[in-house]
């Protein structure tokens, strides 16, 4: 009994549904509407005309300076950036350091001929020598700079060398330091020494007599 219900239900579905899927089936085979295809883009004949001049320039180099056909180009001179260092150039000499002071020449020098030191009398007796002044120096520059001078005198090879203040010796012009080398006992020679003072970088030195009372 119940097999041949559900035979009936079963058939009564198929009759429903069968009209309605071959109804599916048919509407699912009909032809594809085509796409349309959008009309090719074209340039207009002005810029065509245009382009096609351009094809048949010459190739250039937008970089380069013009010239005309047949000619070499022309040499131009570059400046050297600032601060930078030209490879080429040829290194000057090291210039070799001293201070800004210098010695005095003969006829510009603030000391006589004879330098006397002390004054004659009582038991005192005169010591007859010669020094090289290698400066004279102004006071106000300082001691320092007579001694610094001094110093690099002796590193250069100069030996005995030595500083007074004019200010305190009469009858020297005072407001001067005096940096000499000596004193020397013997005349002779003392060129001889004078000159190795100037090969040693000092050529504006020269010879005072030194008398002093004792």
């Amino acid at each position: 009994m119940i097999a041949a219900v559900l035979g009936v239900l079963l058939v009564a579905v198929l009759a429903f549904e069968v009209p309605h899927m071959i109804k599916l089936l048919k509407g699912s085979n009909a032809p594809t509407a085509a796409v349309a295809t959008p009309p090719a883009l074209q340039a207009p004949r002005e810029t065509l005309r245009v382009l096609q001049g351009l094809r048949h320039l010459p190739a250039s180099d937008p970089f380069s300076v013009g010239r005309s056909a047949g000619t070499d180009p022309v040499a131009r001179s570059v400046p050297i950036p600032v601060g930078s260092v030209d490879p080429f150039a040829t290194r000057a000499a090291t210039a070799v350091s001293e201070p800004a002071i210098t010695g005095s020449s003969t006829s510009s020098s603030p000391l006589p001929a004879q330098i006397v030191i002390g004054k004659p009398g009582g038991t005192r007796r005169a010591s007859h020598g010669w020094i090289v002044i290698l400066a004279s120096i102004p006071t106000r520059e300082g001691r320092g700079a007579a001694t610094a001078f001094a110093a690099n005198a002796r590193r250069r090879g100069i030996d005995s060398v030595s500083v007074l203040n004019s200010s305190n010796r009469r009858p020297l012009r005072g407001g001067y330091w005096v940096v000499y080398t000596g004193p020397f006992d013997k005349l002779s020679g003392l060129g001889d020494r004078a000159s190795g003072v100037h090969s040693h970088g000092y050529p504006t030195a020269y010879i005072r007599e030194l008398i002093v009372y004792r």
